[in-house]
């Protein structure tokens, strides 16, 4: 009996090496060649030891949180969800093109925020996408005085790095991206554009109010009162809109509007 139960003990050993040995080599997790595939594009392990296994528990749930994802690591929701943010096909069966950032991944400092962006392929298509929005932005402000656009670029850039500090550093970025772009195609109209609409806040000229909305993601408005204009991104509530002080509730007579930090909230109805 005893001879039985160690004959049995030695099986189980022997599949569990087994198992855990395909897992680590990558033969299983996802099919033939993927976890290679999806090392070489996103190089969890740093290929001297010092990282996880490739292909184990602990490198699948590095490869998750590089991603900024919450699917349990190993099951095929989790398999289909990380070859559709890598583009990673299995062996044999060839991705498609490869859509990486607006400057050069051989050349960035490791930990960085550009590295982040590497590593992210949604990063790296937003910035892609920002790296056009703001060449078209730039041939249409290549007349404007003072020149701006560079600076103000420059500007963001150090606001998106400071996304390290954020809880949640991919989401913080991507929001950035997601801000960043859709204000450059409202601002040098890059986009479609409803409008112009024209409300009366008030008796005098200077509190008539002109509202342009843009097909952005997120959607924006630019708000125009007097000398004053304001960009506005619809929230998540999906009506009201939010600028840097100034807060805009549509209503079905009109709007209300806030203009400025802690100012009275004046009621706007449409011009005939």
């Amino acid at each position: 009996m005893a001879d039985a139960r160690t004959f049995l003990l030695l099986v189980v050993s022997v599949v569990a090496f087994a198992v855990d040995a395909d897992t680590s080599s990558g033969t299983e997790l996802c099919g033939p060649g993927w976890v290679k595939a999806t090392e070489a594009k996103l190089a969890v392990t740093d290929g001297a030891g010092h990282g996880p296994d490739l292909g184990s528990t602990e490198w699948a749930e590095a490869l998750t949180r590089r991603l900024g994802g919450h699917e349990k690591p190993g099951t095929q929701a989790w398999c289909d969800w990380v070859t559709q943010q890598l583009q990673v096909k299995p062996k044999g069966k060839p991705s498609g093109k490869d859509s990486g950032p607006g400057f050069d991944c051989k050349k960035v400092p490791a930990n960085s925020a550009e590295a982040l962006i590497c590593q992210n392929p949604r990063l790296s298509q937003l910035d892609q996408q920002l790296q056009q929005v703001f060449t078209k932005a730039a041939a249409l402000a290549a007349n404007e005085h003072p020149p701006l656009l560079k600076a103000e670029q420059r500007g963001w850039i150090k606001g998106r790095n400071e996304c390290w500090k954020d809880a949640n550093e991919v989401a913080c970025m991507q929001d950035a991206y997601q801000r960043r772009i859709a204000e450059l195609q409202a601002r040098y109209r890059l986009v479609s554009m409803r409008g112009t609409l024209r409300y009366q806040c008030g008796a005098a000229p200077a509190d008539d109010l002109v509202l342009s909305y843009f097909a952005t993601e997120p959607a924006t408005l630019i708000a125009e009162r007097g000398d004053s204009v304001s960009l506005m991104f619809r929230q998540p509530n999906g009506t009201d809109y939010l600028g840097r002080n100034e807060t805009l509730w549509p209503q079905q007579d009109g709007v209300r509007l806030q203009w400025g930090f802690e100012a009275p909230v004046l009621t706007c109805r449409p011009v005939q």
